[in-house]
């Protein structure tokens, strides 16, 4: 972040450049890649996933929330969808990039925002949203689900802060 790059991860050719342009050393792939991994870096294919995972949490929502959400809706002749929000960029990093040995760099999200709704039935409903999500985002696409399904819609979100925002009030 300190050469004012859009993103943090390393590829060999962007600590090439980088090389060549602060000390005016222009080095082979291979030399680079030796280089490298004489200081203890290594091409690594970074991680994508959640920090906040808990197995027992996971575990109780399967055997006890989630099968009352199911009943509730059946209840109100309701469709139930899970709906969960994901970043992209048109700059995504893809592959591997040097970190050092031992230590898979860890992605933060950041760009757009893909927001989807899934039935366990299979029904789809998607919008992209630029820039950061918020509550009020949020329940606009609510309000587009439910026009949409034509019947009461149960949602079941992660704790993201836009889903549980005080302003947030379901109905």
């Amino acid at each position: 972040m300190n050469y004012q790059f859009s993103f943090c991860l390393w590829s060999l050719n962007i600590i090439r450049g980088l090389l060549e342009k602060e000390r005016d050393i222009k080095l082979s792939k291979s030399s680079m890649s030796r280089l490298l991994n004489h200081l203890g870096l290594s091409p690594q294919k970074p991680l994508y996933k959640s920090y906040k995972q808990d197995p027992q949490q996971i575990k109780d929502y399967l055997s006890q929330t989630y099968p009352e959400a199911v009943a509730e809706a059946k209840k109100y002749n309701a469709r139930l969808y899970f709906i969960d929000e994901a970043a992209f960029r048109s700059e995504a990093h893809r592959g591997t990039t040097w970190g050092k040995a031992g230590e898979t760099p860890v992605i933060k999200d950041t760009g757009f925002k893909l927001i989807s709704a899934v039935s366990a039935q299979g029904d789809m409903h998607f919008d992209v949203i630029e820039g950061c999500m918020n509550s009020e985002k949020f329940i606009e696409y609510l309000e587009k689900l439910r026009s949409d399904t034509n019947c009461p819609v149960f949602v079941i979100a992660d704790n993201a802060r836009t889903t549980i925002a005080r302003r947030f009030k379901p109905s």
